[in-house]
């Protein structure tokens, strides 16, 4: 967990985390999202419903949900991108955790690849297992996988990891 968050302050905007099984990965991601919201990060978790594709308009939904009261106004898109790229005096980072990020559409890979551009303080976590991750739903998560600081949980895993913190 201490290489998710020294990952958290780097400057790289994404990070895939593998881990091989679903209940562990989703525990190290609530943990991790614990410790971070006393480190000056606002937390927002997003995952893919069973074996269901994690559309855009799902990506939104479910960021836009998590908006404080009070805090809803514009539409969709926008709250969305405020919430993603805005910091205030409180907050350091903004931190959003993908589970199943293997799930992720083209679309929305593309709007998180766009989003994180124009919010220089957001890092995106894209939890996978290395087979969902190998496999993506997407082509445009292969690339940036690629390209991602990569952490994974694990000693089976050892020879993936690469780029970490």
């Amino acid at each position: 967990m201490a290489r998710l968050i020294a990952a958290t302050f780097s400057d790289d905007a994404f990070i895939m985390l593998w881990d091989e099984h679903d209940r562990p990965r989703s525990q190290l991601l609530g943990r991790a999202a614990a410790e971070l919201a006393d480190l000056r990060c606002r937390i927002l978790r997003v995952s893919a419903k069973a074996a269901e594709e994690l559309t855009v308009a799902d990506l939104l939904s479910q960021v836009s949900d998590q908006a404080a009261a009070g805090a809803a106004s514009g539409d969709l898109l926008e709250r969305t991108h405020r919430l993603l790229t805005e910091v205030d005096a409180q907050l350091d980072r903004v931190l959003l955790l993908i589970d199943h990020a293997d799930r992720l559409s083209s679309s929305a890979v593309r709007f998180l690849q766009l989003t994180s551009r124009s919010g220089p303080k957001l890092r995106v976590v894209l939890a996978s297992t290395p087979t969902g991750a190998a496999h993506p739903a997407a082509p445009e998560l292969k690339v940036l996988a690629a390209r991602s600081l990569k952490i994974s949980v694990g000693p089976s895993h050892a020879p993936l990891l690469r780029n970490v913190c």
